[in-house]
């Protein structure tokens, strides 16, 4: 059993994609019942074209996913110069934590180019899951990088 963080079925993604159930089910429902083969492929068409929709609707999802995990890298980027160079002028005491803080920005940077990089392999029927996935991480980041102070 894979465990998934909860996310609803507020996504339109989500919602196009239990349509495309359903009017699949419909059709293959209408097909078995001996409906007019116009009919079949008239609802088959339309099954298509729902496909269509959900492809560019879940890619528009994934760049939009791709520009804000790149945001995010840039302002931990940011983050972590600012907080090298500020080592330098801080107590031992300080240096000790904002070392520890450094490090765990650098932890969840390369988790995040990590799902840059799977983001390019995704699947529209694995989107949800991968979704729901990356919106914790970068959600869990800004936190980290709200957390840490160099004062």
């Amino acid at each position: 059993m894979m465990a998934t963080l909860p996310i609803g079925c507020n996504s339109s993604t989500e919602k196009k994609a239990e349509q495309i159930r359903e009017e699949q089910a419909d059709v293959v429902d209408a097909a078995e019942a001996g409906a007019d083969i116009d009919e079949v492929r008239e609802q088959q068409a339309e099954v298509d074209s729902a496909r269509k929709d959900f492809a560019r609707q879940w890619r528009k999802e994934r760049d939009n996913a791709r520009e804000d995990i790149s945001a995010t890298i840039e302002d931990i980027d940011d983050k972590i110069a600012h907080y090298e160079r500020t080592l330098t002028e801080v107590s031992n005491n300080r240096k000790k934590s904002l070392q520890q803080a450094i490090n765990t920005l650098k932890t969840y940077r390369q988790r995040m180019a990590d799902e840059l990089k799977n983001l390019e392999f995704t699947t529209a029927e694995k989107w949800p899951e991968v979704k729901a996935r990356t919106e914790y991480l970068v959600s869990k980041t800004d936190a980290q990088l709200n957390a840490v102070r160099a004062d």
